[in-house]
Formats: C-alpha cells, sequence, structure tokens
C-alpha cells in the first residue's frame, strides 16, 4: 500500500515507532516501576491513588510536549522540501 492510502485510512500512527529502543531508555522505566511499586505498598491506598494522579498529570503534560514536538518536526520538514524544490533564497 502506499504512504498515502496508508494515511488515508489511518495506518500510520507515529506515536507507536517512536519508543526508544537504548538500554538508557529501558533501566529509566525499570527505575519507574520499581520505584512505583514500592511506593505502592509504603503509602496508603488513598496516598497511591494522589502519587498515581500526580503521575497521570506529568505523563498528558509530557504527551503535550511531544505532539508539539512531532507537529513543529513535520512542518518544518515540509518547509525545507518546499523550498529546497521551489529553490528560493529568501
Amino acid at each position: 500500500m502506499s504512504t498515502l492510502k496508508d494515511l488515508f485510512y489511518g495506518d500510520i500512527i507515529p506515536s507507536e515507532h517512536i519508543i526508544p529502543s537504548h538500554a538508557e531508555y529501558q533501566a529509566n522505566n525499570k527505575k519507574i516501576l520499581d520505584e512505583m511499586n514500592r511506593w505502592q505498598h509504603s503509602l496508603s491506598k488513598e496516598e497511591f491513588k494522589k502519587l498515581e494522579s500526580l503521575y497521570d498529570l506529568w505523563s498528558a503534560s509530557s504527551a503535550m510536549v511531544e505532539e508539539r514536538s512531532f507537529m513543529y518536526g513535520f512542518r518544518l520538514g515540509c518547509l525545507l522540501i518546499i523550498e529546497a524544490l521551489c529553490g528560493t533564497d529568501t
């Protein structure tokens, strides 16, 4: 299938392809999970729910930054292609 057809049918999902695979990313995620497990066992259920809510807010905020970064990068790439094809020097 062509890229345009993939885009039309919703088969292009960039966020599913940008998960880093290097060791540092994996190690950081393991530390986060381990730490959350420790907090879950040491806090009351209500306190842990508050911590989870805070983590969810941070995740949502981080996703917003990632979305804006993607949009900026995509637009910049398009502008570079237009400039390269049109040969504008301004």
